[in-house]
């Protein structure tokens, strides 16, 4: 749940060719505008429809690692990327109670490594770029249209819409969210809340000079049931915070969750850095028919269960240990202070190449225990 999320929207200039594309992408987020981009790249013809009169981004900052930046690059759009974002030179995680440093990742290494660095970005900035280069390779972009209802006909898919107009096309991608109706079509499955809660707050970096910020590193503030994250944006002219923490009404099935006193709780026996950053976050609510889709589609759903799989399990996991309490959190710090800051089998299996058929997914690290 992120209870602060902030919308910035670009009305793009539509245009309608009235020919039948071979790709139709359903929403206009990163993920829509990046598939997007990427096909056009291919030489297929894209019909985007965004549900929103507006093309835009929710939320604040993100980090992306080499498994994104890769993309970045292969698509040519890494060097805007570097000069909207920050690439930093560390990242940095200490114990959100006591302050100090429990171990450190030198980020420049990164890109020596994996071949494309680890960077932060606004998000809107990225939906940006990517935006830009869907009006410049020609996508067909369409704002305020929903998608209702999906199915497949002879010689690909069609899509309705809630103004009863339909499109039909080679393969339709549904890029529109946890919600998209498409997503009953494939599984019956529903939601299920972490009772995780996520306060955002992006300031001109000025306002937090004072706060024993490193405006060169991601700083992550380790605690019991929480977590807070620095990082600067905007080639450093902006700094963006994100506070994390396990809700106890959520956890007691309450409606009214995720509230700023729950936050104020949650920090209250942080250190003195922490406290200095609560109060700047945000508290208000050409043709080419020569694709052969069910092969490439087949492809895809062959790799990306596994790697979404480890994605959510593994970051589920971190997650708690992060906010560990008491006595474990104790043998957590002790466990980061015997690891090797240049060590990298935590991060090889997800910053490195990401594997295209599933024999060369790459394995696992070592899990280490604490208890």
């Amino acid at each position: 749940m992120d209870v602060n999320a902030r919308r910035e929207g670009t009305e793009v200039q539509e245009f309608t060719s009235g020919k039948r594309a071979d790709v139709l992408i359903i929403g206009g987020g990163i993920g829509g505008l990046a598939a997007a981009t990427a096909l056009t790249q291919k030489g297929l013809t894209v019909k985007l429809y965004e549900r929103q009169r507006e093309f835009g981004e929710v939320g604040a900052g993100m980090q992306i690692a080499s498994n994104c930046t890769r993309i970045l690059e292969d698509l040519g759009l890494l060097d805007e990327a570097k000069r909207l974002g920050v690439v930093p030179d560390r990242m940095v995680m200490k114990d959100a109670v006591d302050g100090r440093e429990l171990i450190h990742l030198d980020l420049r290494r990164v890109e020596e490594r994996y071949g494309t660095p680890y960077m932060v970005i606004h998000r809107s900035d990225l939906h940006g770029i990517f935006l830009r280069a869907a009006q410049r390779q020609g996508v067909e972009l369409h704002g305020g249209m929903k998608a209702v209802a999906y199915v497949n006909v002879d010689g690909g898919a069609r899509v309705t819409f809630d103004d009863g107009s339909t499109d039909e096309a080679d393969v339709v991608i549904a890029a529109d969210g946890i919600h998209s109706v498409a997503r009953a079509s494939i599984v019956q499955d529903e939601p299920v809340s972490s009772a995780y809660v996520a306060y955002r707050g992006a300031v001109p970096i000025e306002l937090a000079a004072e706060n024993d910020i490193d405006p060169d590193a991601v700083q992550v503030y380790v605690g019991p049931g929480c977590h807070f994250v620095q990082y600067a944006l905007r080639a450093g002219e902006m700094f963006n915070q994100v506070a994390v923490f396990e809700s106890p009404k959520a956890l007691a099935g309450q409606d009214d969750w995720g509230t700023p006193d729950e936050m104020d709780s949650a920090f209250a026996e942080t250190c003195e850095q922490v406290q200095k950053g609560l109060p700047l976050m945000w508290r208000d609510r050409g043709e080419d028919g020569t694709v052969d889709w069910d092969a490439t589609l087949a492809a895809y759903n062959a790799v990306r269960p596994e790697h979404c799989r480890r994605i959510l399990t593994t970051g589920r996991v971190w997650g708690e240990l992060w906010h560990l309490r008491d006595e474990e959190r104790l043998a957590r710090n002790a466990v980061f202070d015997g690891l090797d800051p240049h060590e990298w089998a935590f991060t090889d299996w997800v910053w490195g190449p990401t594997a295209l058929f599933p024999e060369d997914e790459p394995a696992m690290y070592e899990p280490i225990p604490i208890r």
